[in-house]
């Protein structure tokens, strides 16, 4: 007979395989970040992705302690004891969990959203938005959508799990059907690692549900007025079947309700102080609310934002704020800056907040506070906003965290109007940032005394000349039968009495010693900017090569970010004359230039 009750049932692995209870519990496991910081980002991102047009997302994040009477009906209500005890040993939990510790209080943890569209559509179907979040995991669809979302659908149930001690959480909502009908389902998923039990071998996933079709190993959410009841008992707040949402619930959690508070704040605050979101957090009864604008270290960051979003405007040098180049017809984005106060500086400091800029898409949760600049003094940050027209190329960047956006992200395949120009876009928008707070930087140090200007002009000079790199073989030296020859620099020349240019003359062609008469073979130009600490290569500057008379024996093939590339045909016969300059730069910064061949593939 078809179970009436909701009991745990635990998954048999298939004959065919797939994703263990292990795979979803640990799918997050790579984040840099403490878990309640994955949690604020994860699951305030999927409810701002579920919020009704027109509607402010709200959020309660509810902490209590169960003690006596109520965790015992707690317990009962979810079958924890009943579902769980017995595979304890097999489930590999902590050891400070609540099922080896049942004495002790249960910490339990409920995300309520309000004017969502809630979890509808078929529970079973992979297009549902109950299975993308419960059921499923790495689903793409949502990534790949054309609506401006977070991200991938699949990765809120790891956040959610990973602050469980016991891997387990219930998911109760209420969403519209097809023909604006209401309806109500709960549902408990446990994501375990796979063990053995009773000579069956279990994938570790595990479903509080009902078993509607006997024959068939297929489980159901509770729907209708059964879950309201579970859901009553269980300590949700009541939903009505009109006040769509969906309500979570983490069990036997240890989570630090500070550092929950500090990651609402730290990556939701643009979103938090434009109004877009509101956000309640009690313990135990006791309100507490997050307050970004209180925060000394978010202070700088608020402000570089204004000027970016256009609603303060700059107030001195000290400040800038301006649109990065598009690349072809997209338009990338905004900046704010600012040089800050040593006193300021000193507190971000202590964040690692100094030199970052605070990169932003259009659901405006902070993506990353990227390191764009290790230049201490003067001290700055910055804030990014990126273009509609980038929006689902930076998404498509961002791995499963949603953490950084990455130029080598295979997701970029996907992206429009191609893949090359997706990656350009990733690489510029990141470059074209360090470049902006480095001029800012630059522009804010006190004027050089002329004496040193001279002595400085004359370090750039011997640096771009004893800093250059030539060769086809890497850092190892030429390996190839290819001679480049430079005719006159690399030299720094001053243009102003702040600003210096890179450039060079050069021959290359093939070696009298090559088997070959003529070869093809790429060549790459780049003028790299030096760090300052450890004389590294740093951001690429733009470059303008010319060429001699045989410029039609030479193909430009790319230039990405300032590197220019070629292909050439090379022979021992004649040479092939080339000129190098670079874009103005500022007299603080030395250059490197490098000009490198390699015969072609094939």
């Amino acid at each position: 007979m078809p179970s009436e009750q909701p009991k745990w049932y635990f998954e048999p692995v298939s004959p065919m395989g797939g994703a263990t209870g292990s795979a979803f519990a640990n799918a997050l496991s790579g984040a840099k970040m403490p878990p309640e910081e994955e949690l604020a980002r994860e699951a305030i991102q999927n409810s701002c992705d579920a919020t009704q047009q027109d509607t402010k997302t709200k959020i309660a994040f509810r902490i209590l302690e169960m003690e006596g009477s109520d965790r015992d009906e707690f317990v009962q209500t979810l079958a924890l004891g009943e579902g769980f005890t017995e595979r304890q040993k097999k489930l590999k939990l902590s050891k400070e969990c609540w099922l080896s510790k049942p004495d002790k209080p249960l910490q339990v943890i409920y995300i309520e959203d309000y004017g969502t569209v809630g979890l509808g559509g078929n529970p079973h179907s992979a297009d549902s938005n109950f299975n993308k979040l419960l059921l499923s995991l790495g689903d793409v669809s949502k990534a790949s959508s054309s609506s401006p979302t977070g991200g991938s659908f699949g990765y809120g149930k790891a956040a959610l799990s990973m602050n469980s001690r016991m891997k387990t959480i219930v998911a109760y909502s209420v969403f519209k059907e097809e023909g604006d009908q209401e309806s109500s389902r709960l549902m408990g998923c446990a994501y375990f690692d796979p063990h053995q039990f009773n000579d069956q071998y279990y994938t570790g996933r595990a479903w509080f549900a009902v078993q509607k079709e006997s024959d068939k190993p297929i489980y159901s959410p509770l729907d209708g007025q059964s879950a309201h009841d579970i859901a009553e008992r269980l300590g949700f707040k009541p939903r009505t079947d009109t006040d769509l949402g969906t309500s979570l619930l983490i069990v036997d959690s240890d989570l630090d309700v500070d550092k929950l508070v500090g990651g609402i704040e730290k990556w939701w605050w643009p979103k938090i102080i434009d109004l877009e979101l509101e956000i309640e957090i009690s313990v135990n009864g006791t309100p507490r609310y997050p307050k970004p604008k209180q925060r000394e270290d978010l202070k700088p960051f608020i402000e570089c934002y204004s000027l970016a979003g256009g609603t303060s405007h700059t107030t001195g040098s000290h400040q800038k704020s301006n649109d990065l180049n598009r690349v072809g017809n997209l338009n990338l984005g905004r900046y704010g800056l600012e040089i800050l106060t040593d006193d300021v500086a000193n507190k971000l400091d202590d964040h690692g907040l100094l030199g970052c800029v605070a990169l932003m898409r259009i659901p405006k949760m902070i993506v990353e506070y990227e390191k764009v600049t290790n230049r201490i003094t003067p001290p700055a940050v910055g804030v990014f906003i990126a273009h509609q027209d980038v929006d689902e190329i930076l998404r498509l960047s961002e791995p499963p965290t949603h953490d950084r956006w990455d130029q080598d992200s295979k997701r970029l395949q996907l992206a429009e109007p191609d893949e090359n120009t997706a990656r350009e876009i990733v690489r510029g928008v990141r470059n074209r940032l360090r470049y902006q707070i480095r001029n800012l930087q630059s522009a804010a140090e006190p004027p050089v005394p002329p004496e040193e200007q001279r002595i400085r002009s004359l370090e750039r000079l011997f640096g771009s000349i004893f800093r250059t790199g030539v060769g086809g073989g890497g850092d190892g030296g030429m390996t190839y039968p290819i001679e480049v020859n430079y005719r006159e620099g690399p030299v720094a020349v001053a243009i102003s009495d702040t600003k210096l240019i890179t450039e060079a003359s050069a021959a290359i062609r093939l070696k009298d010693d090559a088997t070959d008469d003529e070869i093809d073979a790429l060549l790459r130009i780049s003028v790299s900017i030096l760090e300052a600490d450890h004389g590294a290569d740093g951001d690429l500057l733009p470059i303008n090569v010319y060429f001699d008379h045989r410029a039609n024996e030479i193909e430009e093939i790319a230039s990405v970010d300032g590197e220019r590339r070629y292909n050439v045909r090379l022979s021992k016969e004649s040479w092939i004359v080339l000129s190098v300059r670079s874009e103005p730069y500022d007299m603080a910064w030395a250059t490197k230039m490098k000009i490198e061949l390699e015969p072609s593939e094939g």
